[in-house]
């Protein structure tokens, strides 16, 4: 196993089976958190004493602007899901999203997550004399999976 780039991260987005890659992706990172309950009692001897909660997902990506608005999985189609001129977005439902790295260029195998998600934000930034970048945050519902799928 070697050190993977990050060029090799991914993020694919769309109906499941037919997810697109995100565009000119320039960056990305995924969290998971797990809340705590405590379940303190006065036998804990002083001691904070926890179990497991609610566990919660975010992946956060961000990309240069294609100057078509045209380019599958750009700035076009994220403000599609999101402005409301997709179906999905007219109903307020999740997307499909595949993540993770595509190692095989390097010679090592696939690392692939899928799960569903919303798009939560979208944040357009345009500098002058700069390129014109746009980045996205998603929200998973329900659990994140290995993904049977490749890049």
């Amino acid at each position: 196993m070697g050190i993977l780039n990050g060029t090799v991260y991914v993020v694919k987005m769309g109906t499941d089976g037919a997810e697109v890659q995100f565009a000119d992706q320039t960056e990305g990172s995924f969290s998971m958190n797990m809340e705590t309950i405590d379940i303190s009692t006065k036998d804990s001897a002083g001691y904070r004493e926890v179990m497991g909660g609610m566990r919660s997902a975010s992946l956060s990506f961000s990309g240069l602007v294609d100057s078509t608005l045209t380019a599958t999985g750009d700035l076009a189609f994220l403000m599609d899901q999101v402005t409301g001129h997709s179906t999905a977005a007219n109903a307020r439902t999740s997307t499909h999203v595949v993540f993770g790295f595509d190692a095989t260029a390097t010679g090592d195998s696939d690392s692939l997550f899928e799960g569903d998600a919303f798009i939560t934000s979208i944040e357009v930034s345009a500098g002058t004399e700069d390129n014109v970048t746009v980045s996205a945050t998603l929200e998973f519902t329900g659990a994140i999976a290995y993904a049977d799928d490749t890049v």
